[in-house]
């Protein structure tokens, strides 16, 4: 799946722990008890453990995601003292 497939990108990254914290549970008490969980509306037993893992793989890859736009920066140093032209070698 591409990152940009990933429902999760718009959510704030409070929430997006939340439901990392919350899917975590869901996945620890189904392989604990083997039983139907029910979460978000839904049920869930062992049948569906790989839609969990999915849901778990996506959200941590959604907090990573916020988490760097935060700390994205470029910088570009522009030399205004050397010709860039293609017949003339940068030194």
């Amino acid at each position: 799946m591409a990152l940009s497939d990933n429902p999760y990108l718009d959510l704030p990254l409070a929430t997006l722990q939340q439901m990392q914290s919350d899917w975590l549970q869901v996945q620890s008490d189904i392989a604990k008890g083997g039983k139907a969980y029910s979460f978000t509306g839904r049920s869930f037993t062992r049948a569906d453990m790989a839609e969990v893992r999915k849901t778990l793989i996506d959200v941590r890859a959604a907090i990573r995601y916020v988490q760097k736009i935060g700390y994205q920066s470029a910088q570009a140093i522009i030399d205004t003292q050397h010709n860039f032209s293609p017949a003339v070698p940068y030194p």
